[in-house]
């Protein structure tokens, strides 16, 4: 005999927020693509004033697209031992598109 497995239907309250959460989710997702694309098209010899403290900085196109690209996409993490290295945690747009993924298969399973 096969085994029944009991899916935790959602209220109605409850389905409302997760597809509400799911259009923001697709939204925001929407948003940092778009973002994303935009800084591929950052002129080559564009510069730009960054605000640190109260001194001013001119940094270049490719530091900037990179500093972006590294806060949307990956993000660095120091040990706490005090060694420096890299370890692939989510991002902003990893995060979210995770998050998404996540409220969909609750939104399918509360409709079977």
């Amino acid at each position: 005999m096969a085994k029944i497995e009991e899916i935790a239907e959602l209220s109605g309250i409850e389905r409302w927020k997760a597809q509400r959460l799911a259009r923001k989710l697709d939204g925001d997702i929407q948003q940092l693509k778009v973002a994303l694309s935009e800084l591929d098209t950052v002129k080559p010899k564009k510069t730009t004033y960054t605000k640190k403290a109260n001194v001013f900085f001119l940094e270049k196109r490719n530091v900037i697209v990179k500093n972006k690209k590294s806060k949307l996409l990956l993000v660095g993490v120091v040990h706490s031992a005090g060694t420096h290295g890299i370890r692939d945690t989510p991002g902003e747009l990893k995060g979210k598109e995770k998050k998404r993924h996540d409220v969909g298969l609750k939104l399918r399973n509360s409709s079977q």
